[in-house]
């Protein structure tokens, strides 16, 4: 959790950060939903971060779109 702020943070203010995790397991289920302070703040962290490697894997940032779109 605290890597996933840190990361954030350095771009943006956060507000919130929710990692899901398997009911079964408890292993964090690789997504992250991150809260910024403002509509403003989406775009650039999307700058920022999408498509950076974390370990061996990229990340994919993005506004959260609505259920229906």
């Amino acid at each position: 959790l605290e890597e996933v702020r840190t990361m954030f943070s350095e771009h943006v203010p956060v507000k919130y950060i929710n990692l899901p995790r398997n009911e079964e397991s408890g292993e964090i289920k690789g997504f992250a939903f991150v809260d910024v302070e403002s509509a403003d703040d989406i775009p650039k962290a999307v700058e920022a971060l999408n498509g950076k490697q974390v370990g061996d894997r990229p990340l994919r940032v993005s506004k959260v779109l609505e259920k229906d779109q």
